[in-house]
């Protein structure tokens, strides 16, 4: 075997500390950004290197990171859903405060009770004046908290739509941040260099789309990552696609999506909204037309109260006494059910009845007081029997009391399974991807081990020329 000249065994050295030194400030960054948020650990790629077959001390290739592909898309799908849930939970739970325990004064049900205790004081003494006031005080007082629980429900939509606006933002913002990234990424590679750095940042920015909504994605030539929403929709895919949003700063009740005022998201011209299933752009559209809309028959919290009113109204006017009207100018002010939506926020008491108490005790379709029948609770048993046995009208308000409240309680239940889920599986990435501190400072230790050998060689070849140069 040929022996190489010394300048040959100190280049291999050379190779052998440079490559130490690189491990170690490898090491260094790594243990400089352990709490840093995306950091994934780089780890050092080393080959031998050869020339003309024979090994040539090492070679350093562009430095990796240890990413589980696999986990990275479960956690980021798991994920979305999780930040859906947060949001359904906050706005549900601050529309329950509103709502009441059923024994607070603010519950809808709670004063629809005291009404029934209004009739039945009134059926006791049907000539009272105080008691027939009675009744129309406490009637306004239902009116009042179901206008009061129209306005809490709009105005939570109304942020809903607000936010939807902000998170657009966001979305578009993390596409354009990811292209620029992608260019970033794409030039490095091709110049062989490293791009763990950059592929952090780049998932940060994938992090805060997919809090948004749901999507895919996957990596293609040159490290560039594409994306897509979750129906399959570029996002990125060559230029970066913008969503499109206009909010509308006060819904009411007889605001809609579709057709009735309420903005859609749009993608290159087409409204996408329905497809946006998970993620917090999911939950404010499911709290804006959903959850807390008015649809005929429909179970959101709008539609229930309006229901409710629209019920208590007609089996009052069902026995003789429009105790209730609308402020629509229709027939005139007469409830009519094809104007139930958004009715729990126009519902007044009957300005005749207030004008004339006397008939909570005779009723609206008699022309004048029977002053001669002022004893008769005929009426006020009526209405009596209403409250605790007609099943249409108590179990209206028990069905609808029940669903708002019960929709929260299943969501929380739903958050709490799927936040422990997200939890651990954002743990197991880290145990994966994530600084160990105690490794990397064992790998410090390596590392300086192996660049004291270099050095060791570098100074003995160093004093093996010392030598050469002092023979005469």
């Amino acid at each position: 075997m040929a022996i190489q000249p010394l300048s040959a065994t100190l280049e291999k050295a050379l190779s052998g500390l440079r490559a130490s030194q690189s491990g170690i400030d490898i090491v260094g960054r790594n243990l400089a950004n352990v709490n840093t948020p995306g950091y994934t650990r780089k780890f050092q790629n080393l080959q031998p290197n050869t020339n003309g077959g024979d090994g040539f001390g090492v070679e350093q290739l562009p430095e990796s990171r240890y990413v589980d592909r696999g986990l990275e898309k479960q956690f980021r799908e798991n994920y979305s859903a999780n930040e859906k849930l947060k949001v359904l939970d906050d706005f549900l739970s601050r529309f329950e405060d509103t709502f009441g325990a059923p024994n607070q004064d603010i519950n809808i049900a709670y004063q629809i009770t005291k009404l029934s205790d209004t009739f039945r004081a009134l059926a006791e003494k049907p000539d009272s004046v105080t008691a027939q006031n009675g009744v129309i005080a406490q009637a306004q007082q239902v009116v009042t908290t179901l206008n009061q629980l129209t306005t809490a429900i709009q105005d939570l939509r109304s942020e809903a739509d607000r936010q939807i606006a902000v998170s657009v933002t966001a979305v578009n913002n993390a596409v354009v941040r990811v292209n620029e990234l992608n260019d970033e990424i794409g030039t490095r590679v091709a110049q062989g260099l490293s791009v763990g750095d950059l592929e952090d940042l780049r998932d940060v920015e994938v992090e805060k789309i997919a809090r948004e909504m749901d999507i895919t994605y996957f990596t293609r030539g040159n490290n560039q990552l594409v994306i897509l929403t979750g129906a399959g929709r570029s996002l990125l895919e060559g230029p970066p696609q913008s969503l499109s949003f206009t909010t509308i700063n006060v819904l009411s009740a007889s605001s809609f999506y579709p057709g009735g005022g309420v903005n859609g998201i749009t993608l290159n011209g087409t409204d996408i909204t329905a497809e946006f299933l998970e993620g917090r752009i999911g939950a404010y559209i499911e709290l804006r037309d959903t959850r807390f809309s008015s649809t005929v028959g429909g179970s959101g919290a709008q539609s229930t109260i309006d229901s409710l009113a629209a019920t208590m109204t007609s089996s009052f006017t069902a026995r003789s006494l429009e105790l209730f009207q609308d402020t629509l100018p229709v027939n005139p002010s007469t409830f009519l059910a094809a104007n139930t939506r958004g009715y729990a926020g126009r519902i007044l008491v009957n300005p005749t009845v207030v004008a004339n108490p006397w008939r909570t005790r005779d009723g609206t379709v008699v022309g004048a007081e029977e002053t001669n029948e002022r004893g008769d609770a005929t009426l006020p048993l009526t209405i009596l029997d209403m409250f605790e046995n007609t099943a249409t009208f108590t179990s209206g308000i028990a069905v609808g009391v029940n669903s708002l409240i019960g929709a929260n309680i299943t969501v929380r239940n739903k958050l709490e399974y799927q936040d422990n889920l997200t939890t651990a599986l954002d743990q197991r990435r880290k145990n994966q991807s994530g600084v160990n501190t105690d490794q990397e400072l064992q790998l410090m230790i390596q590392l300086q081990a192996s660049y004291n050998a270099s050095a060791r060689v570098i100074q003995t070849v160093k004093d093996m020329y010392d030598q050469l140069l002092a023979l005469p």
